[in-house]
């Protein structure tokens, strides 16, 4: 595993979701590797409490350690009160870019295909 950049904190692709309570395909390290998504598959990250409600920027960026292939979608989603990791509920947001939200309980949602 590489460090993490200033300002990122380590997050194990273990305690990522397939979005039914099982865990999506891991390439290489089960912590560090790869997440590989086939079409129609998605990884669910854990459900992230960022401490208090105020404004926050919110940046997803994929293939900063290394390269993937493929072309997924990237999803966030947030709230003010806790929800669980493969809950209907709240709805995702396509990511496109840094955007700023008033969210305590964050999530990344990756969709395939993907491989990284």
């Amino acid at each position: 595993m590489q460090e993490p950049l200033a300002g990122e904190a380590a997050c194990s692709w273990a305690v990522w979701s397939d979005g039914a309570g099982g865990k999506p395909v891991i390439q290489y390290d089960p912590n560090w590797g790869k997440i590989k998504l086939e079409t129609s598959q998605v990884g669910h990250s854990n459900v992230i409490d960022t401490g208090d409600t105020q404004n926050k920027t919110l940046t997803v960026t994929p293939d900063v350690y290394g390269a993937g292939s493929g072309v997924g979608g990237v999803y966030i989603r947030g709230q003010a009160t806790s929800f669980n990791q493969d809950a209907a509920l709240p709805a995702w947001e396509l990511y496109s870019g840094p955007v700023t939200k008033a969210w305590r309980w964050i999530q990344v949602k990756l969709t395939g295909p993907v491989d990284g």
